[in-house]
């Protein structure tokens, strides 16, 4: 399945879903303000736990390449602080990972993408003419799959033609601003 078939399949099931009743747990909403970096955490490690709940599932985080402290921490086997700087994808400019999150992180991430800004850039603009709205912070998972679609990360992650993959777009547009 391609990209574009992909997110109108995607655009589809998320139009089902707001049909629904909203959620209880209101740091879990797909739309709606920007969520804290204390929230994302939470989205993070949730992620990480279902990925561990299933044997073929590999999560894969990602982050600025002016604030890869996640990428750094995995590396190292502990949380480790690292000095940011200026980027577009503001929501994910993080020196240090969560303490609370971080052992379900470390077991359940497969690894962690860094992305620059010209590549979040290149992400919008593909979604917007998909008519998906996304911010940087939104984009970055496109961004990440592209650079986890090319040779070694692949191979290493397992990944095939007939792979099943999630992007998660935690922001729209106007969250950028």
């Amino acid at each position: 399945m391609d990209i574009e078939s992909s997110v109108l399949l995607a655009q589809d099931r998320c139009r089902r879903i707001r049909r629904q009743p909203v959620s209880r747990t209101p740091h879990l909403r797909t739309s709606g303000p920007r969520r804290s970096p204390s929230t994302r955490a939470r989205e993070c490690d949730a992620a990480a736990l279902v990925g561990r709940s299933r044997p073929d599932c590999r999560i894969v985080a990602v982050e600025p390449d002016v604030a890869d402290c996640l990428r750094a921490s995995l590396a190292a086997g502990a949380p480790t602080t690292v000095q940011t700087g200026k980027t577009s994808m503001a929501g994910l400019n993080c020196g240090t990972p969560s303490y609370l999150a971080w052992p379900d992180l470390e077991r359940g991430l497969a690894g962690a993408v860094a992305i620059d800004d010209a590549a979040a850039t290149d992400a919008i603009a593909d979604l917007t003419a998909l008519g998906v709205d996304s911010g940087p912070c939104g984009a970055a998972s496109l961004a990440a799959l592209r650079v986890l679609a090319t040779e070694p990360a692949r191979s290493r992650l397992g990944l095939c033609p007939d792979s099943s993959v999630v992007l998660l777009n935690t922001e729209g547009a106007d969250a950028a601003g």
